[in-house]
């Protein structure tokens, strides 16, 4: 039986560009919604504006997130599962292992970075933004709302 290879969809032009702002503090917002879908059964899609830290992994092997390269699509629908409560934790770490493949991050850097996830999947506490970061990013989500309404 054939299986599809998973897809990572960025909604970018062809070339690689990170749909990340920058909000401080190590967190995020996406500049564009991403979807993800590995045959008929997984599909994730992550909403434009959604604020992230893509990093549900331990300070110890954080160092192998290249946040200009393609895993940080993996950990952009990572932390959206997580999040979001869409599934279990197990299942979450799984599809970020699927979207790791897709990428053309080298196999030994994916075996660690989903060794990460499952290390942090045991550590306790959810990860909370602070308030000041939540306020900066309703700032930089209304003001992007507004630069694309201008288009």
């Amino acid at each position: 039986m054939h299986h599809p290879r998973p897809q990572l969809d960025h909604g970018g032009s062809g070339s690689f560009r990170t749909p990340l702002l920058h909000i401080g503090k190590g967190w995020w917002i996406t500049t564009e919604t991403l979807a993800f879908r590995s045959g008929d059964v997984v599909r994730v899609r992550v909403p434009r504006y959604f604020l992230c830290d893509l990093a549900s992994i331990p300070w110890f092997v954080r160092w192998l997130l290249d946040r200009a390269g393609d895993s940080v699509y993996a950990a952009i629908i990572h932390d959206y599962l997580i999040e979001q409560v869409i599934t279990s934790r197990t299942l979450a770490d799984a599809i970020f292992r699927e979207a790791l493949i897709t990428s053309s991050i080298a196999p030994w850097k994916r075996r660690l970075m989903y060794l990460g996830v499952r290390i942090g999947a045991a550590m306790p506490g959810k990860i909370v933004p602070p308030p000041e970061i939540i306020a900066k990013a309703n700032r930089e989500i209304a003001r992007l709302k507004l630069e694309l309404n201008r288009k």
